[in-house]
């Protein structure tokens, strides 16, 4: 397990490590740093749990979770989890779930033995389009990795748990680019985190009739409250990017997904947006997110993300 290419992100360490050690036994504590999670990363953490209510039948848990976004840092969507569970008998359950809340995977661990009453070794790391996960140094499960812009880290503690950390390490790929930094500040500068929620559940919201292009009807009320949000704000552009599943030939998967941007862009030009102000491109099924092998993969990979851009 190593960092390879990555650098330390987070200066802030001693910081994170005391939100967490003064939290009480009843109270749940996040401690957050920004994240990429579209880019490779690595964390490692050390952490132990006391407290723990021996007169009730339930274990409890305490671990590191990820939150990610489908934006730059705004609005945690989903996670992965590492829980440390007490009790009795040591157990881990790794778990994610996708931007709509839905489980991604979940994996329970009986019998693994860590350092129940001591300073416990995790760590997460995306590496390879796979997720990996790490006790005490050495891996004990990978899974194939969500695709997410930002996110969050979150330690944290519940039924009655105590939770500590005595040391956390966060490694990510080289700084951003002068560019990047500069687009980041600029579309900071024409959109608010309230109309990047607008935004936001659009695209949750956003769904059409079984292979045609055609918007259902749950889809419209967040795309005209997105419609308004832009009406009012002519500051900037929206890249719309269609994707779909592996299921079909090139060609028409090529064409459905262009299609289906084609019809959110008339349905936002309806309500009185600038054609000029949406771009709308298909990609077929050349970027897939999750594996087309299976009937939540592939649901999964039919999409349309929404890009701000000037």
């Amino acid at each position: 397990m190593s960092g390879d290419n990555t650098t330390r992100v987070n200066n802030d360490k001693e910081y994170l490590i005391n939100i967490i050690n003064k939290a009480g036994s009843n109270e749940k504590v996040s401690a957050y740093t920004r994240l990429d999670f579209n880019k490779d990363f690595l964390i490692k953490a050390s952490i132990k749990s006391e407290s723990h209510d021996k007169k009730s039948s339930e274990k409890g848990q305490y671990g590191l979770m990820l939150g990610y976004s489908s934006f730059k840092y705004r609005k945690e969507q989903g996670w992965y989890a590492f829980r440390l569970g007490t009790g009795e008998e040591n157990n881990i359950l790794l778990s994610a779930r996708n931007k709509n809340g839905s489980e991604l995977f979940s994996k329970q661990l009986d019998n693994v033995r860590y350092y129940e009453s001591d300073y416990t070794d995790i760590a997460l790391q995306k590496k390879g389009g796979k997720i990996i996960f790490y006790l005490n140094g050495k891996e004990i499960y990978r899974n194939a990795a969500t695709e997410a812009s930002g996110g969050a880290v979150t330690f944290y503690a519940y039924d009655r748990q105590k939770a500590f950390m005595n040391n956390i390490e966060i490694f990510q790929p080289s700084k951003p680019t002068t560019e990047e930094v500069a687009e980041e500040k600029a579309i900071a500068q024409v959109i608010t985190e309230e109309e990047e929620d607008v935004i936001l559940e659009a695209v949750s919201n956003l769904e059409f009739d079984s292979g045609k292009s055609t918007l259902k009807a749950s889809s419209i009320g967040s795309l005209n409250k997105m419609a308004e949000m832009m009406v009012r704000n002519t500051k900037f552009k929206v890249l719309l990017k269609g994707h779909t599943d592996s299921e079909g030939s090139d060609d028409v998967n090529l064409t459905l997904s262009q299609s289906r941007v084609d019809s959110v862009k008339k349905h936002l030009v309806s309500r009185g947006i600038e054609g000029g102000r949406i771009v709308a491109l298909g990609y077929g099924d050349k970027q897939p997110i999750a594996t087309n092998l299976t009937a939540e993969g592939r649901q999964r990979n039919r999409r349309v993300e929404f890009e701000i851009i000037q």
